[in-house]
């Protein structure tokens, strides 16, 4: 008889082992983890057994072909908000009190964000085992899966396909927090509501140390002829700010071209745990910032007590309706297709966490605070954010509409745009606009940094999209001149950190179950601003480090010049290794959803599945230096990726009407039309989703 193990790191084999020597089974492993030793472990325990390992799946990439189809995620969620109960939309019945924002435009079933729900990964996983028992003949599934939603969903799918069922005992070993993370889930929504709970009064406690902090000293000042940036903070120049200078890291360009055509600034910071400021040094360095002129405000002085309880009293109303909604929605709409019935259980997850649980309170306190600000502030001329199609996006636009319509609404996509980065692809029902308060909140001109991330924002069909310079990525373009550091001369492998954890450690055992092969190299480890490197790599058991590996904390910019190879999960700096000529390797795991920017470009990267795939990819890469051909391809590529024009003349089009770049228009719009005007006509294109 043969079965299919589905497990993780929470397997524990004795408890395998039971079913395995009971029913004589030959085993095929589903592994939803990286991590080669633990396979080894578990391969070698059952074969002690009567029974044997007839194979193991490649998850990884049957994960990966089941995530592409949830590109239809987008089609999915957009007929979920539309279906009716009672005669309205589900978007109708969770419109706000008093504001013109549907709270579905605050949960994560709308967003469909994996870098906050492990639920879309959940329902790729999901789709790729019943693909693998629809393909085989299995008489049995053992499930070894800590997530408890995972589990009800996995035995579901077993149920299904009338399998004898398995649902093994597990590796107690949790933190406290995992402890409690996993009562919390038990407990339904009723642990989404006590997390929300929590939330709240995070960010209270919050608005009590920006208050105390701050002191009032610039909040909600504001001249009306300038323009306002909302910010990421704090990524500062801290050179400059050691003298109470501002100078934004995202920003820095686009400051200074404000500067010299006499525009001002005023900034509303949104703080982000990155480069090593708590929140409270965040808002002491905004203090000073303001003692020494700029117009500034921390997001969180915005909350008042009466705005809190507001917000309180908001989510309860919201709750209740959700939890009177679920069991009233059609079935047929609630589960996608391509995991049907069985994805029951992380569909209701993922509609609690979206309506009662922290997502939700957390968008009504960014709603309450925008309010706040937008209410006490003059309006501006214009309004330039970072585009990422998150909630708070839609928070501000909606009360910033009502209050501010002569301002013009400028959305800045500054990064890259991975393909598994839903919230940029969207059906063209949700964003197209019927001028309905449950409408989606959008911007009047979502603004390119390249040709690329253009021509993926027009197939949503986003409102005026037009193109601008990349300003956070000039500093390539300058470093295409600077000859004095190309490649150093022995092999060098640069491991680039991601923000995401269970990515880093899964790079991390990858790299540790090959890691002989990086004896003849120089291995240099950069970790992300975001997540501390010491603990992921003891964990994945590289400790004490090897002789020819290094930790290296300069600047990106001044290590990509001088290595041959850049290891990297998810992260921009899969694109700007190209411009010196790096081979690129980007690992696929079956338990993280990939954030690759170069999916697409399979020519400029070398995609690989497991250790053995990594070993032979590198050993093939390091037996030469980048080459003149390969760094002169990379250009071409980034120059198509990237607007890296620093005369910037599409910004100045867009903000001042002058600079000449007639070719940049709105989708749609004819070439003797302007782009400054906002609430420019819309055309809808073929989409991607």
């Amino acid at each position: 008889m043969r079965a299919l193990l589905v497990y993780d790191a929470s397997i524990r084999t004795a408890a395998v082992l039971g079913p395995v020597l009971q029913r004589k089974l030959d085993v095929v492993l589903f592994p939803l983890l990286e991590d080669e030793a633990l396979r080894g472990r578990l391969i070698s325990d059952i074969r002690e057994s009567p029974s044997a390992v007839v194979d193991t799946l490649d998850s990884a990439r049957l994960v990966e072909l089941q995530v592409d189809e949830l590109g239809a995620c987008a089609e999915w969620s957009a007929s979920l908000g539309a279906s009716q109960v009672n005669g309205r939309s589900l978007k109708e019945h969770l419109l706000i009190p008093g504001f013109p924002l549907s709270a579905w435009w605050l949960g994560h079933i709308s967003e469909r964000n994996p870098l906050k729900t492990s639920a879309f990964l959940c329902m790729a996983q999901l789709a790729a085992v019943r693909k693998a028992i629809a393909g085989q003949n299995f008489e049995c599934l053992i499930v070894a899966v800590g997530d408890p939603v995972m589990r009800r969903s996995l035995a579901l799918l077993g149920q299904e396909a009338k399998l004898h069922l398995n649902v093994v005992p597990l590796n107690r070993q949790l933190s406290l927090r995992q402890r409690l993370l996993a009562i919390a889930g038990k407990a339904g929504t009723a642990g989404e509501m006590l997390r929300a709970c929590y939330t709240w009064a995070f960010f209270v406690r919050r608005s009590l140390i920006a208050r105390f902090v701050m002191r009032g000293s610039a909040r909600c000042a504001g001249d009306p002829e300038s323009s306002l940036f909302v910010s990421h903070f704090a990524a500062v120049d801290k050179s400059a700010a050691d003298k109470g200078i501002f100078r934004n890291k995202y920003f820095l360009p686009l400051q200074e071209l404000m500067a010299r055509e006499g525009r001002g600034i005023t900034w509303l910071l949104l703080y982000v745990p990155i480069y090593g400021y708590s929140f409270r040094e965040a808002c002491i360095l905004a203090r000073r910032f303001s003692a020494h002129g700029e117009r500034l405000t921390v997001l969180e002085e915005c909350l008042s007590v009466w705005g809190a309880f507001v917000a309180l009293a908001l989510w309860l109303r919201i709750s209740v309706r959700a939890i009177w909604l679920y069991p009233r929605i059609d079935r047929k709409a609630l589960y996608p297709d391509s995991v049907g019935p069985a994805s029951e259980p992380i569909v209701r997850a993922l509609w609690w966490s979206s309506h009662c649980g922290p997502t939700a309170i957390e968008g009504l306190l960014y709603l309450l605070m925008f309010r706040a600000y937008v209410k006490q502030s003059p309006s501006h001329k214009d309004l330039l954010y970072f585009f990422e199609n998150y909630p708070l996006e839609k928070a501000l636009l909606s009360v910033g509409r009502k209050n501010w319509p002569k301002t013009r609404f400028l959305a800045y996509q500054h990064t890259t745009i991975p393909r598994n980065l839903f919230p940029y692809f969207c059906s063209h029902r949700d964003t197209k606009l019927s001028n309905l308060p449950e409408d989606m909140p959008l911007p009047d001109h979502v603004i390119a940094n390249g040709r690329v991330a253009r021509s993926l924002l027009t197939a949503s069909a986003f409102p005026g999209v037009v193109e601008a310079e990349a300003i956070r990525y000039f500093y390539i373009g300058r470093g295409w001149s600077d000859t004095s550091v190309v490649n150093s001369d022995r092999p060098t492998i640069l491991i680039a950190g991601s923000h995401d954890r269970k990515e880093m450690l899964s790079t991390m055992r990858l790299v540790k179950a090959r890691i002989d092969t990086l004896g003849s190299y120089d291995v240099w480890v950069k970790g992300h601003p975001g997540m501390p490197l010491g603990p992921i790599l003891g964990e994945a058991g590289i400790h004490p480090l090897p002789e020819n590996w290094r930790i290296r904390d300069e600047d990106i910019s001044l290590l990509l010049p001088q290595v041959w190879a850049v290891l990297v999960p998810a992260s921009t700096v899969a694109v700007e290794a190209l411009a010196w000529g790096c081979e690129v390797i980007c690992p696929v795991f079956p338990d993280v959803l990939g954030m690759n920017p170069l999916a697409g470009h399979e020519e400029y990267y070398h995609r690989v599945y497991g250790a053995q795939e990594f070993s032979n990819i590198l050993t093939q890469i390091m037996q030469s230096r980048p080459s003149e051909a390969r760094r002169a391809s990379g250009k071409d590529f980034i120059r198509t990726y990237w607007n890296l024009d620093q005369k910037m003349p599409y910004w100045l089009e867009l903000l001042f009407g002058q600079g000449g770049a007639a070719s940049n228009r709105t989708a749609g719009q004819n070439h003797d039309e302007t782009i400054t005007s906002p609430g420019s006509a819309r055309v809808d294109f073929p989409g991607l989703c």
